[in-house]
C-alpha cells in the first residue's frame, strides 16, 4: 500500500486495498445480515426475483449496517419489497429498501438496483394509517451513497379500496437522507400519500451531483396559508396528506448540481400543486433545475405549479432554474421569496449553457451539454456511460 494514498474524489473508496466477502446470490445477499459491519463487493448481477416470494428482510433493518458495500457496477435486479400495514392503534413504522439504515460510517458504491416496493393493508380502510420510509435502495441513509442508481417503482395504493398511505417518507433511491448522496440517480416511479420524492423525500444531508427522472404522483390534500414573504405554515387537518417533489419533497439540508426532469402530479386534486424540484425548502439549493411537466387540477389557478418549489424559508440561489415550456409553471417559488422570474428558461434557452450562470461546462467542467440535448447533464453520466 501506498502511505502517501488518498481517495480519489467520487470514489467513495475508504481504504487502499480492502478485502472483501463476495456476494454472488440472493442468499449471499440475505447473509450480509449476519455481520453488519463487514465489507462485501458484488462479484456478479444478482437475480432477486424470488423476493415475489417470500419476505425480503432489508440489510441493517434491525441495526445500521456500518461496513461497505461495492456493487462493482453490478445490478440487483427484481427486487421485491413488502410491506404489511396493521390496524389502527397497532400499526408500527414501516422501513422498506435494499437497505433498512445506512449507518455513519458506512459506504454504499458502485451499484444499480431495479426494484418494486409496495404496502399491503390487513384491514379495509389501515392503508391510510402507514408511516415510515421506503425506497429502493435505502429507506435511512446516514452514511454515504456514491454512484448509485435506483430503478422500479413504489406504488402505495390499494387498488381495492383507493385508500394509500398517508405519512410515509417514500424516496425513489432513499426515503430519509442524513448522510450524503454523491453522482447517483433515481428513475423509481412513485405513487403514494405522504412526502414524496423523485430521488429522496426528506433531505437533512447533502446531495451532489444527482438527478431523478422516474414520474411522482402525489395523492392527497395539504393546506398552505401564505403570510408573509418567506413565510409558509401548512396545515394538515383531517385529510390525507401529499407532498410531492421532482427530486426531493422536504430539503433541511444542501441540494448542489442536480436537477429533476420526470412528471410531479398531485393527484387531480385541488391542492398540492406540484414542484418541479423540492416542495418544501427550508435548507439550500444552488446549481440545479427541473424540467418536469407539472400536473395540477386547473379549476383553482391561485395554485399554480411552482417550477423549483412550493415553499421556500431557505436560500434558493440564482443558479436554479427551470424550464417554462416543459414544466408549464409560469413561478419559480409559489407563495414565498425565491429566484427571480428570469431564472425560468424557456426550452431554446435551456439548450444553451450561455443560459447557466456559473456552470462550469469546461473539458473538466462538472456540467455538460451534449449535441442534440434538451438541457444540461452532469459529465459524470456521459464518463459512466461511455466506461469512464
Amino acid at each position: 500500500a501506498n502511505r502517501a494514498w488518498t481517495a480519489p474524489a467520487y470514489s467513495g473508496l475508504v481504504t487502499q486495498i480492502t478485502g472483501y466477502k463476495l456476494v454472488n446470490s440472493l442468499a449471499d445477499l440475505e447473509n450480509v445480515n449476519s455481520d453488519l459491519a463487514g465489507n462485501y463487493a458484488l462479484g456478479k448481477d444478482i437475480d432477486a426475483s424470488a423476493t415475489s416470494e417470500r419476505a425480503y428482510t432489508p440489510i441493517g433493518n434491525a441495526a445500521p449496517f456500518t461496513g461497505q458495500f461495492d456493487g462493482q457496477g453490478h445490478t440487483i435486479d427484481s427486487l421485491y419489497l413488502k410491506g404489511t400495514v396493521g390496524a389502527y392503534p397497532d400499526a408500527q413504522p414501516i422501513t422498506l429498501g435494499l437497505f433498512g439504515t445506512i449507518g455513519s460510517s458506512a459506504v454504499v458504491r458502485n451499484l444499480n438496483v431495479y426494484g418494486n416496493a409496495w404496502l399491503i393493508s390487513s384491514v379495509d380502510d389501515a392503508l391510510r394509517l402507514a408511516k415510515g420510509a421506503e425506497a429502493i435502495v435505502a429507506a435511512y441513509n446516514d452514511g454515504t451513497i456514491v454512484h448509485v442508481n435506483a430503478s422500479g417503482n413504489i406504488n402505495d395504493m390499494s387498488a381495492a379500496t383507493g385508500n394509500y398511505a398517508d405519512d410515509m417518507n417514500a424516496g425513489g433511491l432513499a426515503g430519509i437522507n442524513r448522510g450524503t448522496i454523491v453522482r447517483s440517480s433515481s428513475s423509481v416511479n412513485i405513487t403514494s400519500g405522504g412526502t414524496l420524492g423523485g430521488l429522496v423525500a426528506e433531505n437533512d444531508g447533502l446531495i451532489d451531483q444527482s438527478f431523478a427522472s422516474g414520474a411522482v404522483l402525489g395523492v392527497g390534500l395539504v393546506v398552505v396559508s401564505l403570510g408573509d414573504p418567506g413565510t409558509v405554515t401548512v396545515f394538515a387537518p383531517a385529510f390525507t396528506v401529499g407532498i410531492p417533489g421532482g427530486l426531493v419533497a422536504t430539503n433541511n439540508g444542501t441540494i448542489s448540481r442536480s436537477y429533476a426532469t420526470g412528471s410531479v402530479s398531485n393527484g387531480g386534486l385541488s391542492a398540492p400543486a406540484a414542484a418541479g424540484l423540492v416542495y418544501f425548502n427550508h435548507g439550500t439549493i444552488n446549481q440545479s433545475f427541473a424540467t418536469g411537466k407539472l400536473v395540477n387540477d386547473t379549476s383553482n389557478p391561485e395554485w399554480p405549479g411552482a417550477g423549483i418549489a412550493v415553499g421556500n424559508d431557505g436560500s434558493i440561489g440564482g443558479d436554479v432554474y427551470w424550464n417554462i415550456d416543459s414544466t408549464g409553471a409560469t413561478v419559480g417559488v409559489f407563495g414565498s421569496r425565491g429566484p427571480n422570474a428570469s431564472s425560468g428558461l424557456t426550452a431554446t434557452q435551456m439548450t444553451s449553457p450561455s443560459s447557466f450562470a456559473g456552470y462550469d461546462f469546461g473539458p473538466n467542467g462538472i456540467w455538460s451539454m451534449p449535441a442534440g440535448a434538451d438541457h444540461p447533464v452532469l459529465r459524470w453520466q456521459l464518463q459512466s456511460a461511455s466506461g469512464g
